[in-house]
């Protein structure tokens, strides 16, 4: 009983100095027209900054659609999760059809490494009428965060995939998201 007294007892001094830092650096790097169809033209150059890009093209026919590759990198210290992709359609065409690949909700970004999102937009083929000459502008917004704790420590994540297309509907991949074991399905 003495001994465990004695170690309560025992008095812990730290000298010196130590610093700790810290880098979250997540953004958009480029953003490059990849592949078209048809007439389909770029109306300006593709714009971005930090974690937000702005693309616009002009449609002619049904078929032409011009797709971005958009370059998200994390050049900074702490793995980072996709928390969600905010879309601003500056368009209310029914002309215009704007459709993302390449990104899963709650996907893992890790330090030093970067990804591609496609954002292709085009003639919307069930368009009924004649809208030569149309324009689709759209704006995109990715929200990343960090877990607790600095880096994300592997977990029993698992993919949910959305179907909406097969009776019927059209295409809902960006419902697409990682949930950790345990988590419910909305």
């Amino acid at each position: 009983m003495g001994v465990g007294y004695a170690a309560f007892q025992t008095r812990l001094d730290i000298k010196g100095t130590s610093n700790i830092s810290s880098n979250w650096d997540i953004r958009i790097t480029n953003v490059t027209e990849s592949n078209k169809n048809g007439d389909a033209e770029s109306a300006k150059n593709p714009t971005w900054d930090e974690l937000t890009a702005n693309m616009e093209a002009n449609l002619y026919n049904k078929g032409d659609f011009i797709e971005y590759d958009v370059t998200v990198e994390n050049k900074g210290d702490f793995d980072a999760k996709l928390d969600d992709v905010v879309t601003n359609l500056k368009s209310n065409n029914e002309a215009v059809k704007i459709t993302f690949s390449g990104y899963t909700k709650g996907q893992t970004l890790y330090k030093n490494s970067k990804q591609v999102i496609k954002v292709k937009i085009e003639y919307n083929p069930e368009f009924e009428g004649d809208a030569s000459g149309t324009s689709g502008e759209v704006s995109v917004d990715f929200n990343y965060t960090q877990n607790e704790g600095g880096t994300i420590v592997p977990t029993d994540d698992y993919l949910i995939t959305y179907d909406c297309s097969t009776n019927g509907g059209t295409s809902c991949n960006s419902y697409n998201e990682y949930l950790p074991s345990g988590e419910k399905i909305n």
